[in-house]
Formats: structure tokens, sequence, C-alpha cells
């Protein structure tokens, strides 16, 4: 069967002759790949991709498919200004309020690489059923699409930004989402802004209060997915990867490391489709959690 992310790229070409005259042109602005006026843009949207996916798992007759107000679409993001300390790992959420009927979208993430080091883009869990992908430049730049074939609303943690900051971090950094388009509204190019003050050493609120092993994002994944856990203290610990017969298949990390809140990524490209399980042992503390690869 073919993947979606394959029915995406072939619908490319129809979707843009089908395409019909809903872009209103907006004055004095063009589409920012193609360079054309909104009206005479045929890329891709996210709610074009959206519209895809429903009609090839049925929930639309046929493309193509008018859109008029049933695809308007809302939501603000915000983030809040934290401490990080040099030399350790640190872990922005960006939240969303009056979330609203979002079939798509795209937006940039932009922050400083000579302060920060990127871990991972984690979003949430209740976009779990949309296809996102991301594009990371060198430059401290994160671009995202992301489409799925049912709507987003609500409010809550949208997305978490994991980082590494340098050892010689001493003043303050600015981590910013701009460029922001929900299905086909208008741009926000200043969508949320958030500022990392530097501290001296670790302080209690960049410390977690217990060890926890999280649910990996996304689950089922193919093939890669990102694992989350938290160390209250210097720990000797292990993160282990078994199959269904209880057969160790990776060793993440087996040593030691500062308190803090991590992430790790397991790529289970040679690993055939199943059920998995990873292990986290620290001192006393021992919780699995189960993985599902669907290839």
């Amino acid at each position: 069967m073919m993947s979606s992310q394959l029915i995406l790229k072939a619908a490319h070409f129809a979707a843009q002759k089908h395409r019909d005259q809903r872009r209103k042109d907006k004055e004095n602005k063009v589409c920012k790949h193609c360079l054309e006026p909104p009206m005479y843009c045929t890329c891709l949207s996210t709610l074009d991709a959206s519209l895809i996916l429903q009609y090839v798992v049925g929930l639309i007759p046929a493309l193509p498919y008018g859109t008029d107000s049933q695809f308007s679409a809302s939501g603000d993001l915000s983030m809040e200004n934290q401490d990080g300390a040099p030399n350790t790992a640190a872990s922005i959420p960006i939240q969303i309020s009056n979330g609203s009927n979002i079939y798509g979208f795209e937006l940039t993430i932009q922050f400083d690489p000579t302060i920060l080091t990127l871990d991972t883009l984690i979003f949430s869990e209740s976009l779990s059923n949309y296809l996102i992908f991301t594009n990371i430049d060198e430059d401290g730049i994160i671009e995202v699409v992301a489409a799925g074939s049912t709507p987003y609303s609500g409010n809550g943690e949208f997305a978490s930004l994991h980082v590494h900051v340098q050892e010689d971090f001493d003043s303050e950094t600015i981590v910013q989402v701009k460029d922001i388009k929900w299905n086909e509204e208008e741009i926000v190019e200043n969508a949320a802004e958030m500022t990392l003050n530097a501290v001296l050493g670790i302080s209690d609120n960049l410390i977690p209060q217990v060890y926890a092993l999280h649910q990996s994002y996304p689950n089922p994944f193919n093939p890669v997915t990102t694992i989350r856990y938290d160390l209250p203290e210097i720990s000797n610990f292990s993160l282990i990867v078994y199959d269904i017969k209880a057969r160790e298949v990776a060793e993440l990390y087996n040593g030691s490391q500062v308190p803090g809140y991590y992430t790790i990524v397991w790529d289970a490209d040679k690993h055939s489709s199943g059920v998995y399980f990873v292990k986290m042992i620290a001192g006393d503390y021992v919780k699995t959690q189960k993985l599902m690869l669907v290839k």
C-alpha cells in the first residue's frame, strides 16, 4: 500500500491543477515559496495536504473540494521566559490557546545556534494524526509544515523545544516562533517569543523532583521516535530497548549524567515492525514504556 507521504507527493501536481479560486489577492503580498501573489500561487498548502489525506481515507468524496468558512482556523501561541544554566539541557514549552479547526499549519522557530544546540522538537500527542515535516538549518532555523485528516482544537502544550545550552552562556538569548499560518489564514509574523536567562549553576526549577521515563513521541513511529526522561540527581543509569521476546536490540545510554530533563532519539530503521519496550534503570527506579514500530 502506498504510504501517506508518497500519496501527498503524487497528489501535489493534481492538487495544483484542480485548485479552485479560493485564494484572495492580497495587495503587495506574495507567497514566500514561489514569490507569486496569493491569487496566482500554485504551491501546495497545508490545508490542501489535509484535504488530500481526507480524500485518501474516505472522509470527503472527491477532489477538488470547495473551501469556505468551514476551514477558518485560529490559535495563539505563547512561551514563558525561563532560566538556563551553562552546559545543561533546557526544555522550552510552546503553549497554544484558543486553538480552533486547525487542519494544517506551517511555522518557523528561530534561535541562536552559537548559544543553543537543538536536541529535538516534540509536538503534542494531540497532533499524533498529523504528518509533520521539519527542515533544520544550521543557522538556528527550524521550518515546520504539518497536515492532518482531522482538525485540532484546544488549549495546552502545542510543542516543546529541547536544546543544549553551551558552556560559555553567560547572559541571555531569545527563541522565537515566526511566520505561523493556520490552514490558509493570514501569516502571523511574530507569533511568540521567550528569553532564556543565564544563571550560575543549576537552579531548582531546572532540576526534576523525581525520576521519570515519559512516553515516546511519536508512538506508533516509523522509523524514529524521541524518548524523554528526567534525572533528579547525578545518576548512573541505563536506557535499553528490548523486543517482544525480551531480547536486547539497542542500548541507548549506559553511564552517568547530571540532573536535568533529557531526550534521546531511537532510530529503528534496521529493525522490523512490531512491539518493543524501552527500559530505564536508575538505582531503585525501574520503568518500562511500550513502543510500536510500524513500517
